[in-house]
């Protein structure tokens, strides 16, 4: 009889931790689909103009360096220095995402 209390009690503990765990995933997994969410509504607002939308762009997996790089470097994106590093994480997690999906999710 005690080894059935103590499986019961071992099964409670196992899935109050996955419960706890897919909590923790899918807090996880909504914070960055925002995050994705708030870098394809900055690259429409910032980067369409030359880049083309984001479900057609062509400037696919790029980082948080190489876009500060790009507008240091390209005299006719200076005018992006504006850009913190809060918009151009929130821009390059975007563009290493499914873009499809995301400028999907946008219309």
């Amino acid at each position: 009889m005690n080894r059935f209390y103590i499986f019961i009690g071992l099964c409670s503990c196992a899935l109050v931790m996955s419960v706890s765990s897919f909590a923790y995933d899918t807090e996880r997994i909504s914070a960055q689909t925002e995050q994705v969410a708030y870098g394809v509504a900055l690259y429409e607002e910032f980067c369409a103009n030359c880049h083309k939308s984001f479900a057609k762009t062509t400037k696919l997996n790029r980082s948080v360096n190489r876009l500060r790089s790009s507008i240091e470097h390209f005299p006719m994106m200076n005018d992006l220095a504006f850009l913190n590093d809060v918009q151009l994480d929130a821009i390059a997690t975007a563009l290493n995402a499914n873009p499809r999906k995301e400028a999907s999710l946008k219309k």
